[in-house]
């Protein structure tokens, strides 16, 4: 570690691109969180490490091991009613969640109801099966939903400790669309603090936990969604991505997350929002979250907003085989990251290993050297967006303040609510109007690379799922996802298998802007090829 960090600090001097006043900063930066995050790490292991871990409940109703796709088919066909499947799901989150913690607020009763009437539908032959297939492609699947979108009459709080947690008046759009196709909403799930964390933790609903070692976390900030998923207790769901929460908790959990592509998927009805709604359409995206790749393009196809079928081109048939593929193993060297783990590098060199024995595509190692400032461009972007809500909104000085009621045990926000607002303040001090060149030759370098026809497989984070409170350790490693967002790239979360541990290990898939369908092909793929989600606890007889 400290031969890398020598080495980092020498090009920093060196690195006449960067900048004295910068590069100091930045050194300034990297010293202080690693320096935390030592701390943090040592105390995350000391408090976790020695608990015992609590297993699930086995898996032993086969409604619960069908696809999305196969499930829809079955109700369709009267295979299995609706209702039984909605009970079958319910029985499922009452039996994990005292284990997980992952469960808001339910709505249990009235999914059953709307269960019935799906099933009154289909037995009244009112359409044929296929045009139930066409209007409905979701009809009668249980959904869940991440509680920071809407879903009528569910909490919409988003984590906040306040004494009314508002309730969601109408549905977001997200939500409405897969009510229309014959979902039914049956719980919103857990999220940090208004979604700003790696880790699902608040005041009001607790710590979320990894299915897989309950020591752990499920990630964040979709990471309620993510332990259901994975848990068996829900079988397709919706969250949200600022800063890679459509993919951290599908890695950690061993499921799959896609983040859409700017303008591909509506984010109205999330909270929090921005004032400065064209800029946050850019980089916020809403998309679909599965136990299975192959049901993303089902969620796709529903989530989908219509007036970007021309861009997208969703339908066109992609033969994996076609493709390009190029790979990195890490982000070049940055010094605010950690080394990636020799099980992602695995990960990453098996998926390109089998895209090029299996398919034949031409592989090529990228030489994309600004990427080692993915984390100064990418947080700089994220946070420099003006008029996000927040809690210092209005007095963001106020933050600072804050930081230190909170080492005093008198603050009644969670650490990374006051982080977010005071890493804003310093932003607005060491804010270099060059990063917006910088990041722009970035994403010129990669659509130039990548092109229509090529796919960057990249590690998603830089290990697998850590102990609870160790994300301070690893606060800068979220720049392999969050550049993502900053540049407007889609991204698919792809599970590989497990470690020893039984703990999943991933990558994830990215291509240039509208080209969604290519990292979605190639994550069906990886499905079909590695084996894809496996109920926790994991039998790992081939660890990665």
């Amino acid at each position: 570690m400290i031969f890398t960090l020598s080495n980092g600090l020498l090009d920093i001097f060196l690195d006449e691109e960067m900048g004295v006043l910068r590069g100091t900063l930045i050194l300034i930066v990297a010293g202080f969180t690693r320096l935390v995050g030592y701390v943090a790490q040592l105390v995350s292991f000391i408090t976790h490490h020695p608990k015992r871990v609590e297993r699930l409940p086995p898996i032993n109703d086969d409604i619960l091991l069908c696809t999305a796709k196969e499930l829809a088919e079955k109700i369709r066909k009267r295979k299995v009613s609706s209702e039984a499947v909605i009970r079958a799901y319910i029985r499922r989150v009452k039996a994990v969640d005292p284990i997980i913690n992952a469960v808001v607020e339910d709505r249990f009763e009235e999914a059953l109801e709307e269960a019935k009437a799906v099933d009154k539908l289909i037995a009244s032959e009112t359409f044929t099966e296929k045009e139930l297939q066409v209007r409905y492609p979701l009809l009668g699947l249980p959904l869940t939903v991440k509680e920071s979108l809407a879903v009528k009459g569910c909490s919409n709080a988003a984590g906040q400790t306040i004494p009314e947690r508002p309730k969601a008046t109408s549905d977001a759009v997200v939500v409405e669309k897969c009510r229309n196709a014959g979902a039914i909403p049956i719980l919103v799930s857990n999220t940090p603090e208004l979604c700003l964390n790696w880790e699902t933790f608040n005041k009001v609903t607790g710590r979320s936990k990894n299915p897989y070692d309950t020591r752990r976390t499920c990630g964040g900030s979709s990471g309620g969604e993510a332990a259901l998923i994975a848990s068996g207790a829900s079988l397709i769901g919706l969250g949200s991505d600022i800063c890679g929460s459509l993919r951290l908790p599908p890695l950690f959990c061993g499921i799959w997350g896609h983040k859409p592509s700017p303008h591909a998927i509506s984010i109205d009805g999330h909270y929090p929002s921005c004032d400065d709604i064209g800029v946050w359409k850019r980089f916020f995206a809403v998309g679909p979250l599965t136990r299975y790749a192959s049901d993303l393009p089902l969620m796709f196809r529903v989530l989908m907003n219509e007036e970007m079928n021309d861009h997208l081109r969703f339908e066109e048939q992609i033969n994996v085989s076609d493709l390009k593929v190029y790979f990195m193993l890490d982000d070049h060297g940055s010094i605010l990251t950690n080394r990636v783990c020799r099980h992602t590098v695995g990960a990453v060199q098996k998926v390109v290993q089998f895209l090029g024995e299996k398919h034949l595509c031409r592989t090529e190692k990228a030489h994309v050297p600004k990427m080692r400032y993915s984390s100064e461009l990418g947080y700089i972007t994220l946070l420099e967006i003006e008029s996000v809500d927040h809690f210092f909104k209005e007095n963001e000085k106020g933050a600072i303040l804050e930081f230190f009621l909170y080492f005093l045990c008198m603050s009644p926000y969670s650490f990374y609510s006051i982080c977010y607002s005071v890493l804003r303040c310093v932003i607005k001090m060491i804010y270099t109007k060059g990063y917006k060149r910088d990041l722009e030759h970035l994403r010129h370098q990669l659509m130039t690379t990548l092109g229509d026809n090529g796919v960057l497989i990249y590690p998603c984070y830089t290990g697998t799922a850590h102990y609870h409170g160790g994300t301070l350790a690893r606060l800068f490693d979220a720049s392999y996802m969050t550049i993502f967002n900053a540049l407007g790239f889609p991204a698919t979360s792809c599970t590989v298998g497990h470690i020893e541990e039984g703990i999943p290990i991933g990558v994830q898939v990215v291509a240039a802007p509208n080209n969604d369908k290519l990292t979605i092909a190639v994550a069906q793929a990886i499905e079909a090829h590695f084996g894809g989600w496996k109920p926790p606890p994991a039998d790992v007889k081939n660890p990665v």
